[in-house]
């Protein structure tokens, strides 16, 4: 049996966080990986984008940020060809995309 010496409130949380550290890291790369497979498919505009600025925000809440560029290029890999027009705009302007 493991046993450990608490003798701090500093050693409490050094011994959650690292109990908790895997947890986390694996539900962040989850995440990630949900939010960069993600397709529009049948969801209407308003959806898809309210899905990418959830797992956004989740992965924030993790404490893993996602840069607006890479928010940008997850919601323009996830049309389908249907919004060529607006993936070509878009991938030209330097503006990036308003969420």
């Amino acid at each position: 049996m493991l046993q450990i010496t608490i003798m701090t409130a500093n050693d409490v949380w050094t011994l959650a966080n690292s109990l908790f550290a895997a947890d986390t890291s694996m539900k962040q790369s989850q995440l990630r990986h949900a939010l960069h497979f993600l397709k529009k498919g049948s969801l209407s505009i308003r959806a898809y984008v309210d899905k990418i600025k959830g797992l956004c925000a989740l992965l924030a809440a993790s404490g893993s940020s996602i840069l607006e560029a890479e928010r940008s290029a997850v919601l323009l890999s996830g049309l389908s060809s249907e919004f060529d027009a607006i993936v070509s705009f878009a991938s030209l302007s330097s503006a990036p995309l308003p969420f």
